[in-house]
C-alpha cells in the first residue's frame, strides 16, 4: 500500500464520484531531500537533547514554541512526502512564527509578560483554562 493509500487519498472525490481522486507521487528529488532532513534532524537534535533543562517560566515557554516549530517541521516533511505541497508550504509560515515567538520569548520578553503567560490554571477534571484577563493590552503594557 503507498503512502498515499494509508491516508486515504486514492478515495473517490465527492464531485466526480466515478473517478478516484490522485495525485502524482513526490519527484525524486523531493523524496531525497526529505532524506537528508531526517539526517540533518538527527545531526541537529542529538546535541540539542543533551542541554540541561531549565526550570524556568521564560524556559518552558520558550520550548513551548520551540516544540510547536518542532512539530509543524514534521507536518511538512510529511506532507510534502505524500506530494501535499500546498498544504506544506502554508505551514512553513506558521514554522517561521513559532520559532520567532520562541527566539522573542527567550531574548525580548518582559518579566510581566513571561508572568501573565506562564499562570496555567485546572479545571476540576484536569483541563487546562487561561487566566483571566483584563484584556490583550495586559501583555503588551511593558513592551
Amino acid at each position: 500500500m503507498s503512502p498515499r493509500e494509508r491516508v486515504g487519498l486514492t478515495t473517490m472525490s465527492p464531485a466526480t464520484p466515478a473517478r478516484p481522486m490522485t495525485k502524482p507521487d513526490p519527484h525524486p528529488e523531493i523524496l531525497a531531500a526529505l532524506d537528508r532532513t531526517e539526517t540533518f534532524a538527527e545531526a541537529l537534535l542529538t546535541p540539542v537533547n543533551r542541554v540541561p533543562f531549565q526550570d524556568s517560566d521564560r524556559a518552558k515557554l520558550t520550548m513551548v514554541f520551540l516544540g510547536l516549530a518542532h512539530e509543524h517541521w514534521i507536518a511538512i516533511r510529511s506532507l510534502a512526502g505524500l506530494g501535499l505541497n500546498h498544504s506544506a508550504i502554508a505551514l512553513i509560515r506558521l514554522q517561521f512564527e513559532a520559532t520567532m515567538k520562541a527566539f522573542w520569548v527567550w531574548h525580548a520578553a518582559t518579566d510581566h509578560w513571561i508572568q501573565l503567560c506562564a499562570r496555567v490554571e485546572k479545571r476540576p477534571d484536569g483541563s487546562v483554562i487561561e487566566p483571566p484577563r483584563q484584556g490583550t493590552g495586559d501583555y503588551f503594557k511593558d513592551v
